[in-house]
């Protein structure tokens, strides 16, 4: 049986940058008072202060780009350096962040991901520290999307649909069927890059079926 794609793919070279604006809902919308907006704006601020270079990505950027689907927790991506895990700890916790694991230090410096709850909305995140790969190319070409009255950092749309080949879950090929269905009207979608990338992880990874996946799932969508 192929093997499934996993992360921390080293990228030989890069791809073109694209950067869109986009407005996914309108200022007044359920979405501005929910509690992951709060959240959201709390991070933001966090991070713009710390001058941190972050993107939303998972679930909730499935969501703001055509994917219906519930879920309550946050997945951000953030760009630092190892010995600054321990000051931006601090500052987390500070914005009223607190660690969801014992040993957060060793925990992130071990797994690259740093699990902490908003407390005044008791929202879930998991703070991905990029690595040197596809990680750190995809925020160079993060669009920036309206989540109600914030305007915050996304993974765009074709990255989001590479990271989430990439991962493989059945959860995450169905939020790939549902961006490429919502696509033909508000978002493009750079088919021969994602082709590409997932040409070069099969090759890395040497046993992996990323590229034969995707192409089954949007030809479901695109026949012909």
């Amino acid at each position: 049986m192929p093997m499934r794609c996993t992360r921390d793919l080293q990228r030989p070279k890069s791809a073109p940058q694209i950067c869109v604006t986009t407005s996914c809902f309108p200022a007044d919308s359920a979405v501005s008072r929910a509690p992951a907006a709060d959240c959201l704006a709390a991070l933001k601020a966090l991070f713009r202060r710390r001058n941190i270079r972050w993107y939303l990505f998972g679930a909730h950027a499935a969501i703001l780009f055509g994917r219906p689907r519930f879920t309550e927790d946050l997945d951000v991506t953030i760009e630092i350096d190892e010995p600054q895990l321990t000051s931006l700890l601090a500052a987390l916790e500070r914005a009223h962040f607190r660690s969801r694991v014992e040993d957060p230090i060793a925990f992130t410096s071990r797994t690259r991901v740093m699990p902490v709850f908003h407390e005044p909305t008791s929202v879930p995140v998991d703070i991905v520290i990029a690595g040197d790969g596809l990680e750190r190319e995809f925020l160079e070409r993060v669009v920036e999307a309206a989540f109600g009255r914030l305007k915050i950092p996304v993974l765009s749309p074709t990255d989001l649909i590479i990271s989430k080949m990439i991962a493989g879950r059945p959860k995450d090929l169905d939020d790939v069927t549902g961006i490429l269905s919502a696509r033909a009207k508000k978002w493009p979608i750079d088919v021969a890059r994602i082709e590409q990338t997932l040409t070069e992880v099969d090759a890395a990874l040497g046993d992996s079926d990323c590229l034969a996946q995707f192409r089954k799932l949007r030809k479901a969508i695109v026949p012909g």
